[in-house]
């Protein structure tokens, strides 16, 4: 029996796969002072397609992207598109992995072997995956609110060092680098949701698509916005632009009086568990579209393959996260915007065609 999905758990999915390595990296770091703009543009623009992928899924109830896939482009070219769609699953993978990775490397595990690393990460997703995608909403759902509650506790402790005028001029260097921003912003991480429509489908009798995935994308603009916002006004629009991992600098930044300090240990540990989240998430759509692929059974045989290659690959592949982002600007970002964007809209067109004609032909 599938394991359903409540709404709030399926929110909680979409807001930390949204926010994932966003938080850890920054986002719209070229716009400096203006990448708030760039975050409200990118989820403008984004809406509509995630518009898209709920009207898939409520055409198509407790149907997953590949069998739609299926359905509507037809056995072999639905398998073609169901063998790009797990690729993609697989390829965000390793990206993810090695992020994630580097940061705790970086941060909390100086010293030790990134593949160990890897290998720590994976072991916690197979065993994840394994639980099923029931439990894996549960988790994120209360994970969850323990990152509102340290995206709380930074707003307010960084209110005596914020320095509002960091965010001034607006669009002093016109709106090229907002709009650069904007780009990337939705091919990476804004429409990778996408792979979400592999696992989410399975969803309470009350529960809404739309409101799934609209409500996780406010809140997860929300976060995205304050976090940004304190990054520049705490670090500057300079330093916001130039640092690796400015989230966790301005983290630094934090302290309750003399006697408690060095608190951006939270930010490890919140970066830690929406990365974890992203990571797995990318993987049940890779292993679930490998089950399709191949008609079998049950995704559990998969599982441990599958995160194994991703590991490897993460390892072999790049050499640290400056060759990962440069990866991600050259040659993920194009495949994202048409794999994750394109391919859904083309589906969806291609259903309202088909039914279209049916009706006409059903009313001759």
């Amino acid at each position: 029996m599938a394991q359903k999905l409540s709404q709030k758990q399926a929110v909680s999915i979409v807001v930390m796969f949204i926010v994932g390595t966003a938080m850890i990296s920054g986002v719209a770091k070229t716009a400096e002072e203006n990448a708030w703009i760039s975050i409200i543009l990118a989820a403008i623009i984004s809406s509509p397609i995630y518009l898209i992928y709920a009207n898939l899924l409520e055409s198509f109830k407790n149907k997953n992207i590949y069998e739609i896939c299926e359905i509507v482009m037809g056995k072999i070219i639905g398998k073609i598109v169901s063998i790009i769609f797990t690729f993609n699953g697989i390829y965000l993978s390793a990206i993810l992995i090695r992020k994630v990775a580097e940061f705790m490397n970086i941060t909390g595990l100086d010293g030790t072997p990134i593949m160990m690393i890897i290998l720590l990460i994976v072991l916690a997703s197979v065993y994840m995956m394994k639980k099923g995608i029931g439990v894996f909403g549960k988790w994120c759902q209360f994970y969850f609110n323990i990152v509102i509650i340290v995206v709380v506790f930074e707003v307010v402790l960084l209110t005596p060092i914020r320095e509002l005028d960091a965010l001034y001029p607006v669009l002093y260097n016109g709106m090229k680098p907002v709009l650069e921003s904007t780009t990337y912003l939705i091919g990476f991480p804004m429409i990778q949701c996408a792979h979400l429509l592999s696992f989410i489908n399975e969803l309470d009798e009350k529960a809404s698509y739309k409101k799934v995935f609209l409500y996780g994308l406010l809140i997860s603009t929300c976060i995205l916005i304050i976090v940004t916002v304190d990054n520049i006004t705490v670090l500057g629009p300079t330093m916001f632009s130039s640092a690796y991992y400015p989230s966790y600098l301005t983290f630094r930044q934090l302290a309750v009086g003399d006697f408690l300090r060095r608190i951006e240990i939270l930010s490890v540990l919140m970066f830690l568990i929406v990365g974890f989240v992203k990571y797995t998430s990318s993987l049940f759509s890779a292993v679930i579209g490998l089950k399709h692929v191949f008609n079998l059974q049950t995704y559990y045989f998969t599982v441990v393959p599958v995160a194994f290659i991703c590991s490897i690959l993460a390892f072999i592949a790049y050499e640290d996260s400056i060759e990962v982002d440069t990866v991600i600007n050259k040659i993920y970002m194009p495949y994202s915007l048409v794999i994750n964007a394109c391919v859904p809209i083309i589906i969806y067109i291609t259903y309202l065609i088909r039914r279209k004609l049916s009706l006409i032909h059903a009313q001759r």
